[in-house]
C-alpha cells in the first residue's frame, strides 16, 4: 500500500538533502579523479608577489612532495623572507572548468 506524500516541508526538505548529497557527491569524485593528473607547484613570495612554478610532476603526491622539499630549501635561502607554496593541478587547454563557451573553444584552438 503506498504511503501518503509528507507535508510540503518535508518534501522540501527531502528533496535539498538528495541534491545536496549528490552535489557532494560529484565534488568528491572530481577532486579524487584530479589527484591523478599532472600538478605543478607555484611559489610565491609574500612581501613582493614574485611568483615561479615548478613541474609539472605527474600527479598530486609527488607535487605535494616536491612542494614540501622546495618549502624547506626556501626556508633554510631565504630566512626571514616569508613564502607560499601551493600545488595545483595543471589543466590542458580547453579542460579548464573556469572558461565557459567562446573561451573553451579558443582555448581548444589554440
Amino acid at each position: 500500500m503506498p504511503t501518503e506524500p509528507g507535508p510540503p516541508d518535508e518534501e522540501a526538505r527531502s528533496a535539498r538533502e538528495a541534491l545536496a548529497a549528490l552535489l557532494l557527491d560529484r565534488l568528491v569524485h572530481g577532486a579524487v579523479a584530479e589527484l591523478d593528473v599532472p600538478h605543478v607547484v607555484i611559489c610565491t613570495e609574500v612581501p613582493g608577489g614574485a611568483t615561479s612554478c615548478r613541474g609539472p610532476y605527474p600527479d598530486a603526491l609527488a607535487a605535494a612532495t616536491a612542494a614540501e622539499r622546495h618549502r624547506t630549501s626556501l626556508g633554510a635561502w631565504a630566512g626571514e623572507q616569508t613564502w607560499s607554496v601551493a600545488v595545483a593541478p595543471l589543466l590542458a587547454p580547453g579542460r579548464d572548468p573556469w572558461l565557459a563557451g567562446d573561451d573553451a573553444e579558443r582555448a581548444e584552438g589554440a
